[in-house]
C-alpha cells in the first residue's frame, strides 16, 4: 500500500459539516490501491473502545493519482469532541490503521483524529435564490469591448490565441452593452472573475481590493452595471480573491522593502 498518497486532514475540506449533527468525511488514497476503507470514531466522553462505532466510506472517483473516499455520519445531536481514525485493507486484506500520528498494523491507542466542534459557520448556508438558477461566467477582459478608444495596452486583434500577458481590450462596459442579449439567453446570475486592480489581465494577482482596474473600467461603471442588471432581473457576483495578493500589493510590497520592521 502507498502510504505516502493516503491523505486525510483536522479541515472543513476532509470532514465537512453538512449540517451541526452529520459530517462529510474524506480520505484520499492511491488509485486503487485499497480494497476497503473504514471510519472507526467515538465521542471523546465515552469509554473507548467500547463506544467505538464503525462506518465504511465509499469511492466516490478516482483520477488517475487518487481515489477518494468518502462517508456521511449522522450523530444523535450537535457533533462535538469526536475522535476518529482510519482502517485501511489492500486486496490481500492486509490492515493498516491512519491516525493523526500516523500509520501502524495495530489498532491505535493514542493519536487519533478530532473534531471538536461544527461549527455553524462551517455548515453550508446557500441562500435561497442561488438554487436552480442559470449563471454565467464572464472573463472580463474577454467578453465584449465597450470603450474601444481606451490605450492603456498594445491590444491583439480579437480573434488571436489568448495568454496572459496579452489583451483584447474587454471592460465593464462591453458586458453593460450585452445585458439584454444575457438576459435573452435566460441569464439570471452573473459570476466575474477579479474586476479590481490587479497583475496580469486575469486580474488574480490583485493589488488594491478597493479600485475597479482602469482596464475595466471605474467603480462607477461597476455600480451601473449592477444596476442595469438588477432592472433586468439579473443578479451580480464578484470573485473576491482574498486567500492572496500580487506582488505589488502596497502592503506585501512594504514588507519586502522592510521586512519586520
Amino acid at each position: 500500500m502507498n502510504l505516502s498518497a493516503v491523505i486525510h486532514e483536522s479541515t472543513v475540506p476532509y470532514r465537512q459539516p453538512i449540517a451541526r449533527n452529520r459530517i462529510h468525511y474524506r480520505l484520499l488514497t492511491a488509485e486503487s490501491d485499497c480494497s476497503t476503507c473504514t471510519l472507526y470514531y467515538w465521542k471523546r466522553s465515552k469509554p473507548y473502545p467500547q463506544s467505538r462505532a464503525a462506518v465504511s466510506l465509499n469511492p466516490r472517483y478516482s483520477d488517475g493519482i487518487h481515489t477518494e473516499w468518502t462517508c456521511d455520519v449522522v450523530f444523535a445531536e450537535e457533533t462535538h469532541y469526536i475522535k476518529y481514525f482510519f482502517g485501511l485493507s489492500d486486496a490481500l486484506g492486509e490492515v493498516i490503521y491512519y491516525c493523526e500520528h500516523g500509520f501502524s498494523k495495530e489498532v491505535p491507542e493514542h493519536g487519533f483524529f478530532e473534531l471538536l466542534q461544527a461549527n455553524e459557520t462551517d455548515v453550508p448556508a446557500l441562500p435561497e435564490w442561488s438554487c436552480g438558477i442559470v449563471y454565467y461566467q464572464i472573463f472580463p477582459e474577454r467578453f465584449a469591448i465597450g470603450n474601444p478608444d481606451k490605450a492603456l495596452h498594445q491590444y491583439v486583434p480579437w480573434d488571436s490565441a489568448p495568454a496572459r500577458e496579452n489583451f483584447f481590450g474587454g471592460d465593464i462596459n462591453g458586458i453593460r452593452a450585452k445585458i439584454q442579449y444575457l438576459r435573452a439567453l435566460g441569464v439570471e446570475c452573473l459570476f466575474l472573475t477579479p474586476v479590481f486592480a490587479g497583475d496580469f489581465n486575469h486580474k488574480y494577482a490583485t493589488t488594491d481590493y478597493f479600485t475597479v482596474d482602469p482596464d475595466f473600467g471605474t467603480n462607477e461603471d461597476l455600480v451601473a452595471l449592477v444596476q442595469e442588471a438588477h432592472a433586468g432581473g439579473i443578479r451580480v457576483i464578484l470573485d473576491g480573491v482574498f486567500n492572496h495578493v500580487g506582488v505589488h500589493f502596497a502592503p506585501f510590497a512594504d514588507l519586502l522593502t522592510n521586512g519586520e520592521a
